[in-house]
């Protein structure tokens, strides 16, 4: 089976492993350290106390006035004291100075051991049964520990002693640390993997149900959004910023569907008017007047077709969110110039002025006069829909006023127009799609997404546009863009 068709573990299994790899090298780690210093210390210890039992044992050494050796072999069991090893198995030597076996068992001396001890006054060794084959009583496989300790008289050296005692104590403490750590460990390993896989479970149940949530989201139920946990950790990040995605989504979804079906409905008359048009036109043969007239009246709904789908890709735009535009500072007052400027021509055709005035409430402390955050070419749509909407309602002869008044932490926008009035309660429906009011008993061409648009733009922008009436004739449209 080739390695790349192997399935990678879940996240949950390789949670569980990593954390019981982690657990398993730090409890080896620490057994292994832990091991070896029982056995330093212990060994530390069995040594000093063979120490003491080689100086009790050589208490117990005579030599007399002619030189003679003698010991009590008796002291050397020492009952009434406790030792780490048997005494029974005990071995004891006695050697001159020069290595001259004077009694006891027969141990072997090398020659390390007897330099040390002339140096340092003590030495130790770990034998084998094999170094001690000429005890019998010695069992195979069986570790001696042996001391070559200076007998001193005063502070002249007479004698070595040398006694070697079994270490059987000391070792099967250690086997049974070892015993206890092989056992110990691969049973805390397995209750740790349970432990492990029950928390690893705990951990991702939310990752979990917000699986079984995004299963379950279709284009019917996008407005639905992933459960947030209580806790602040890393799981909820994740959940916001899917919730953040999916709010994207569904702006892009739902600006796809408002754009197919404003497409499919202001599209239609144009196409069917054309149509109808042709058809007429292909009846019967044509004179030169015939043709120019039918040209000019489908180019027109062409221009007419060319800018509603202008309207509609800004406005797909506009509902796609912030991330289709770019902020930076605008100066209003220059926007509004510009966007007065492109309709002198149209406000001329109907003999309407356009009056612009600036006014700055500020009293010159501003240091950002008339500029706002945002996005220059949108802003610019913005006002041209109203300025453009200004003129097409104002009757012939009258003017248009656009008034931009700077203020501290504001700029507000009023374009004034002299057209009919909008009665209260069509002033909100006015700004949705496709929706004239009453306006449209004045006849004038459009498809009703000039005020949509906007009042997406003004919002968008964190503005605001209302609509201001009184007693004099017209109505106001009022922009409030906020500064910074």
């Amino acid at each position: 089976m080739s390695f790349a068709r192997i399935k990678p573990a879940s996240i949950r299994a390789r949670l569980t492993v990593l954390y019981l790899g982690l657990m398993a090298f730090t409890l080896t780690v620490f057994c292994t350290v832990l091991y070896q210093v029982f056995v330093r210390n212990h060994q530390q210890e069995f040594d000093f106390a063979l120490y003491n039992h080689a100086v009790d044992v050589a208490q117990s050494i005579n030599v007399d006035y002619y030189g003679d050796f003698s010991f009590t072999p008796n002291a050397l069991l020492a009952k009434e004291k406790v030792f780490p090893f048997s005494l029974g198995k005990s071995f004891v030597q006695v050697l001159s100075l020069d290595g001259r076996f004077l009694g006891g068992n027969r141990l072997p001396l090398y020659t390390e051991d007897w330099q040390t001890a002339f140096r340092k006054g003590v030495s130790y060794r770990t034998l084998n049964s094999s170094d001690l084959q000429e005890l019998r009583r010695t069992g195979p496989g069986e570790k001696y520990r042996q001391i070559t300790y200076l007998v001193r008289n005063g502070a002249n050296p007479i004698s070595l002693l040398q006694i070697a005692v079994p270490t059987e104590m000391l070792e099967r403490e250690s086997k049974y640390l070892l015993l206890f750590f092989f056992i110990g460990i691969p049973t805390t390993l397995v209750l740790a993997g349970v432990a492990g896989l029950y928390l690893a479970n705990l951990a991702l149940e939310p990752i979990r149900e917000i699986v079984q949530k995004a299963k379950k989201l279709n284009p019917s139920n996008l407005s639905e959004r992933l459960p947030e946990p209580d806790t602040e950790d890393e799981v909820k990040r994740l959940t916001v910023t899917l919730n953040e995605l999916l709010g994207r989504i569904e702006r892009a979804f739902q600006s796809h569907e408002n754009f197919i079906a404003d497409a499919s409905h202001q599209l239609k008359t144009p196409l069917a008017i054309v149509r109808g048009e042709l058809d007429v036109f292909r009846s019967k043969e044509r004179g030169p007047e015939e043709v120019r007239a039918f040209i000019d009246s489908a180019g027109q709904e062409l221009l007419h077709m060319s800018r509603l789908l202008d309207d509609l890709l800004l406005l797909t735009k506009i509902d796609a969110g912030a991330g289709s535009f770019t902020v930076r500072d605008v100066r209003l007052d220059e926007v509004l110039l510009e966007a007065t400027a492109r309709f002198e021509v149209l406000a001329q055709k109907k003999n309407i002025s356009i009056r612009f005035n600036l006014e700055d409430r500020t009293e010159g402390d501003s240091k950002d006069d008339f500029v706002v955050q945002g996005d220059s070419d949108l802003l610019q749509s913005m006002f041209r829909n109203l300025v453009d909407n200004a003129i097409k309602y104002s009757p012939e002869g009258t003017h248009v006023e656009v008034r931009v008044i700077n203020e501290a932490d504001r700029v507000v926008t009023l374009i004034k127009d002299q057209g009919e009035a909008i009665p209260p309660e069509l002033a909100e429906r006015i700004f949705r799609r496709h929706e004239r009011g009453n306006l449209l008993m004045s006849g004038a061409s459009g498809a009703g997404l000039g005020l949509t648009i906007a009042k997406r733009i003004a919002e968008l922008h964190n503005g605001n546009i209302s609509i201001l009436q009184d007693n004099s004739p017209g109505k106001s449209f009022q922009v409030e863009m906020k500064k910074n």
